[in-house]
């Protein structure tokens, strides 16, 4: 059996065989002078886009929550993916991790600048705490409870500053 090769093997021959034709007509295109929306219509596949896709492979794989299809994923040529189950399943999967990071992003635009604002509230807090504090005890001790009502009214300032800053507030 010296000379078999996997099946595997021959699925990655076949995939790259089916890369070089695919360059071999986008280069066609460019030479007969295709226009720039039908090349940037079939962009050149890069290494990038070649792997397989961890959303499918690896379904509660982590770190995969960001990553998007390949550009050629979403192409339906002539219909060829209504019929595909996998191509549905494709589809339907990588819609819910989209619809799942729109949601966290909607999530965290409306708990952003609340949490700035509970943020300025705890420093606010600990400032007067201190202040009062400050005005109970002795001479050395209210020095002490002074230097940390500024640090913590200057972290009040420098947060605010930066909240401003970032367009949040």
């Amino acid at each position: 059996m010296m000379g078999c090769k996997p099946m595997a093997d021959d699925k990655v021959d076949l995939a790259k065989h089916r890369q070089l034709f695919y360059a071999q007509a986008r280069w066609a295109l460019f030479e007969l002078g295709a226009s720039a929306e039908i090349l940037n219509k079939y962009k050149p596949i890069q290494k990038k886009d070649t792997h397989t896709l961890p959303n499918i492979s690896q379904p509660n794989g982590q770190g995969h929550r960001n990553e998007n299809i390949p550009w050629f994923w979403g192409m339906n040529i002539h219909g060829d993916s209504i019929e595909s189950f996998h191509m549905e399943e494709l589809y339907c999967v990588n819609y819910l991790w989209a619809k799942a990071r729109q949601d966290r992003w909607l999530e965290e635009f409306k708990l952003v600048p609340w949490e700035m604002h509970w943020t300025m509230l705890y420093f606010q807090h600990w400032a007067e705490m201190w202040d009062g504090l400050g005005r109970e005890t002795t001479p050395r001790k209210g020095c002490y409870a002074r230097r940390q009502v500024g640090m913590w009214r200057a972290f009040q300032t420098q947060a605010l500053a930066d909240f401003q800053r970032s367009g949040a507030i």
